[in-house]
């Protein structure tokens, strides 16, 4: 695997080493409780602790921190696509379980391949049909919920 050169070459510096340690007359054993050379002193009487108050939990004012409360809630947007996504996904599923069960019964053929064609065919047709009914029923409804908030329609209803 290696080189006799190379072995040799090894052994003579591992020679050399203890060669040196023996003449220094100083053996070093390994100490595996050294953590080697200390810190340096570090003065910390520059530091404000106001600077940092927040991230160490020292407390600044005398006043309480309130945290800022949006009574509205989520935006219109940001609740369409959150409704158009599940409604979509919901669509899906349920159109294609729908269509899995229409495939396997109208299948023309008692052959394997005839009837994965007719379970694929059905579940992509009303699958994707169910999914973007409710889909656009989602951006419609959030879109009328949107506008019923901005113009507060709740106080025309009490």
């Amino acid at each position: 695997l290696f080189s006799p050169a190379f072995i040799g070459r090894i052994d003579a510096e591992v020679n050399s080493t203890k060669e040196e340690q023996a003449m220094s007359g100083v053996e070093r054993p390994y100490d595996d409780t050294d953590a080697g050379a200390p810190l340096p002193s570090f003065d910390a009487s520059s530091i404000k602790l106001t600077t940092v108050a927040p991230a160490l939990g020292v407390p600044t004012q005398q006043q309480p921190d309130y945290l800022d409360y949006d009574t509205k809630g989520r935006g219109v947007v940001v609740t369409m696509f959150a409704n158009t996504g599940v409604s979509y996904l919901l669509g899906i599923v349920a159109g294609g379980v729908y269509g899995l069960r229409e495939g396997l019964l109208h299948t023309p053929s008692s052959r394997f391949k005839v009837k994965l064609n007719s379970v694929l065919n059905h579940c992509g047709r009303h699958g994707s049909r169910a999914g973007n009914v409710l889909g656009v029923a989602s951006i419609m409804y959030s879109l009328y919920e949107g506008l019923a908030d901005h113009y507060d329609l709740d106080q025309y209803t009490r």
